[in-house]
């Protein structure tokens, strides 16, 4: 990857001026991925106990042709195929009492526990988790983020709620029925919603609201709330340095910027440049178990090798927050809160004293 200079631009044209095809391919370009990663790549295909293990096989097969190589040795290599003639013959139709046949069924053994202790899969183990709690519920002192909404400062808001045109976002009958799944939901009113959807003041943002608060910029700082301080008490709490994280997997799915959400902790954090990001999207309720499951694949793959994957899960509701008369649609105000997880999963034999889980077995469906 190589990033391309505007310094080869003429002089004489504004710095903003675009190039054309001839002037952007003389612009002298640099790398931009750090040297030490991109060794760091190559690094992670060497696997020295692999290399040496075939090195010796080689040597081992050449220093047998050598041994082996006798003009006046015949008679021996003969009556050496014939013992191994009998002795598997011997393995084969169980013949008691062949020390041949039991050295030769031990040998296979030894073969066979060697193949499978070398093909065996790394555990998955879970370090450590991380939730975003609000201070105010016990939580650590840093998390302020967030509103604990009433009930009746709920409804209130919503009742004060107006549309660009000044219009009511809601009527009689839809505040009725947000009410009535409200106090039947038995969702604590400690939970937390976004600052901007709830102000310091009922109604603050009034006929402004949808174009100043419920916009691409209130979406990224509730995101940024609640998955900041979720990742950065987790490597507190692990030890664990950003770079030493491989994989980064992120999953939101009514929130799915570009730069994605998986870019927005990279930059915040210092993550390598060759950190492994994925970003869910649109995969519902289930996401978070989705992402596990691919944290799970790709830490068993044999190109990850004592290897750190960060699991963030998160859901995002500034922009979804419905200001229609649809009861299908209000059930969602109603019932979804904000908050996010990260998790820290290891294949590290050095983490099995401090894991909290063993991951064992997950299963996806499609009902």
């Amino acid at each position: 990857m190589r990033r391309w200079e505007s310094a080869g631009a003429p002089a004489s044209e504004p710095a903003d001026a675009p190039l054309t095809a001839g002037e952007w391919a003389r612009v002298p370009s640099e790398w931009f991925a750090a040297r030490r990663d991109i060794f760091r790549g190559y690094a992670a295909r060497f696997d020295l106990a692999s290399i040496t293990m075939k090195a010796i096989a080689c040597l081992l097969t050449v220093y047998s042709v050598y041994l082996l190589y006798c003009e006046s040795c015949k008679d021996e290599y003969y009556a050496f195929a014939r013992a191994l003639i009998a002795a598997l013959s011997d393995a084969t139709f169980a013949q008691r009492g062949s020390v041949s046949a039991a050295a030769l069924v031990l040998a296979a053994s030894v073969w066979l526990l060697t193949v499978l202790w070398m093909r065996r899969r790394p555990e998955v183990l879970l370090v450590d988790f991380k939730t975003y709690r609000h201070a105010s519920v016990g939580g650590d002192p840093r998390n302020t983020a967030g509103e604990p909404v009433a009930y009746d400062r709920f409804l209130a808001e919503s009742r004060a709620a107006r549309h660009l045109d000044g219009g009511e976002c809601f009527t009689a009958k839809s505040l009725q029925f947000q009410e009535k799944i409200l106090r039947t939901s038995s969702i604590s009113e400690r939970s937390l919603f976004p600052p901007s959807i709830f102000r310091e003041e009922v109604g603050q943002d009034a006929v402004l609201a949808e174009r100043d608060s419920l916009c691409m910029r209130g979406a990224r700082e509730e995101a940024e709330c609640m998955m900041f301080n979720a990742v950065e008490q987790l490597l507190e709490a692990t030890h664990v340095a950003p770079h030493e994280v491989s994989i980064l997997v992120v999953n939101c799915s009514l929130f799915c910027p570009t730069p994605s959400l998986s870019a927005m902790l990279v930059n915040r954090f210092g993550f390598r440049s060759d950190v492994q990001t994925f970003n869910l999207g649109g995969m519902g309720c289930s996401a978070s178990l989705i992402a596990l499951d691919l944290a799970r694949k790709l830490l068993r793959s044999p190109d990850q090798h004592n290897a750190l994957a960060l699991v963030v899960s998160t859901e995002n509701i500034t922009q979804n927050w419905y200001r229609g008369n649809d009861r299908t649609m209000l059930l969602s105000n109603c019932l979804f809160r904000c908050g996010a997880a990260a998790i820290l999963l290891s294949n590290r034999r050095a983490d099995r004293r401090r894991a909290r889980f063993r991951l064992l077995h997950l299963v996806r469906t499609h009902l």
